[in-house]
């Protein structure tokens, strides 16, 4: 992901593997969430945030994550909502 340089979450060497479809723990300072339709939910308004397990967009903010496209503002509101990138 181009959006965040160079990772935001990792697998730790743990007893029990992660599950196929998990993407890992965070890193330190990286905040992420799951909303269900790509707005930014709580108390800002929008979406709302789904439980951890169920399907829905990932979120995140931290110091890996771009500032923005070169000269691209639309393209770069288009990602960008209150410091955090909308994944898909």
């Amino acid at each position: 992901m181009t959006e965040a340089s160079p990772v935001t979450h990792v697998g730790y060497l743990e007893q029990e593997p992660l599950p196929p479809d998990s993407i890992g723990h965070p890193l330190a300072q990286t905040e992420c969430r799951g909303n269900w339709d790509g707005e930014l939910g709580g108390s800002a308004g929008g979406a709302a945030e789904v439980a951890t397990g169920e399907p829905g967009e990932l979120v995140m903010r931290g110091p890996q994550i771009m500032k923005g496209y070169w000269k691209e503002p639309d393209a770069t509101a288009a990602v960008l909502a209150r410091g955090m990138v909308l994944v898909g």
